[in-house]
């Protein structure tokens, strides 16, 4: 760190005196610079800098056209930028090098040079250059962890407010759900006609949904162990379309359930399964509103045997997700949507579902040709009793 590598130095030097300039040359031939630019001309330097970029620039201060202080000027060297200029000049007074640093130059050298000189200054400006260029580059990195941690700290944030507010929602909803499914068991109970049964038990399915969301919701902001059993993925996806089938018949969306026979079980947390899978068709469903062209929704399930694991893929026919938003679908509170019309929840909650049961969800989308979500399930089998549930409860003494 700070030390320059001659080859790739950049010298620019200036002066208006040809012999001087092959001096110069020579002394920095010999010393290992390859990349050096000259000039006699001092009009000809803003143009040279821009173009060349130089990381020293060797100037000339007594020159006609622009002297050196002129030089500078017209450089514009930013404060923060660290582009050193050694001045070099025959006038050893102390007004002409005050008039040199004051201008913006970092060193000067006496006509005539000495060699060893020379390359110390050049040698110890270089250095002070990569110093600089190396502390730029880790406060670069700095200031990009730091603004990362700040974002995931205000994302964490966001989280906690939203747990302690949905702790009060979940109240206030929970009370007219439980009457809703009372009412929906009474009805059920009740009721003699296949239809009225039928429909009873939809506003159950429905209702229970809705206990789940608000549970899943709360799940985001606080851990909790899912609540697991077998669980049959083409049955999900099945109740799931079911579940969805107003909205799958007023935006016109042909589905296609392309289900494979062999797909297992698994051992997972059904509950948050479904609300992974509605997460994914309503969300292709509000991307193809849009369209005009027909909406084409293709649901389907696999079985790779090594490693044993379940997919899903969720393909829709919508307008495709630009490729510098789908690196970020699956953040905590970023969505696309209208304002007030989505949380940017819904993507992140279906991620660390599956991070929790050691699934994987990922995205395939090209612009103007729809979306594919796929997710992937190990098959895990139903864990054996331990010991102590198996064993059978001691008597109690008599």
């Amino acid at each position: 760190m700070g030390k320059t590598d001659p080859i790739q130095a950049r010298i620019l030097v200036v002066d208006d005196e040809p012999a001087n300039v092959r001096l110069l040359e020579r002394m920095l031939a010999e010393g290992g610079y390859r990349q050096v630019k000259s000039t006699t001309d001092s009009r000809q330097v803003l143009a040279l800098a821009g173009a060349f970029e130089p990381d020293l620039i060797l100037l000339d201060l007594m020159m006609p056209h622009l002297d050196g202080i002129a030089v500078i000027q017209q450089l514009r060297i930013p404060e923060d930028v660290f582009l050193p200029i050694l001045v070099l000049t025959a006038d050893a007074t102390s007004e002409a090098k005050k008039r040199a640093l004051e201008a913006g130059a970092k060193d000067f050298l006496t006509k005539p040079f000495d060699r060893l000189e020379v390359m110390l200054r050049i040698r110890n400006l270089l250095d002070t250059r990569s110093l600089y260029l190396d502390l730029e580059r880790h406060n670069r990195s700095l200031e990009q962890v730091i603004a990362e941690r700040t974002q995931r700290l205000i994302q964490s944030e966001k989280v906690a407010t939203m747990g302690s507010l949905l702790a009060g929602v979940a109240h206030e909803l929970n009370n007219p759900l439980a009457i809703v499914m009372g009412q929906a068991h009474l009805l059920r109970g009740s009721a003699r006609e296949p239809a009225l049964i039928q429909r009873a038990e939809k506003i159950l399915a429905g209702a229970d949904r809705c206990a789940r969301i608000v549970r899943n919701f709360l799940a985001l902001a606080r851990q909790r162990s899912p609540e697991r059993s077998d669980v049959w993925l083409n049955l999900i996806v099945q109740e799931t379309v079911e579940l969805l089938g107003y909205d799958l018949r007023t935006s016109n969306v042909d589905v296609v359930l392309d289900l494979a026979d062999d797909v297992s079980s698994t051992w997972a947390d059904g509950h948050q399964m479904q609300q992974v899978v509605v997460n994914l068709v309503a969300n292709a469903i509000q991307a193809m509103r849009p369209i005009e062209t027909p909406r084409r929704l293709v649901l389907t399930t696999r079985l790779e045997r090594e490693p044993a694991r379940i997919s899903l893929e969720v393909a829709d026919s919508g307008p495709g997700i630009p490729l510098e938003v789908q690196g970020r679908i699956f953040e905590p509170f970023f969505t696309t949507k209208p304002q007030g019309e989505g949380t940017g929840l819904g993507l992140s909650l279906c991620r660390r579902t599956l991070e929790e049961h050691d699934g994987t969800i990922t995205v395939e989308s090209e612009v103007g040709h729809g979306a594919t979500f796929r997710l992937e399930l190990p098959v895990v089998a139903r864990p054996a009793p331990t010991a102590e549930a198996a064993a059978p409860a001691s008597l109690p003494p008599v």
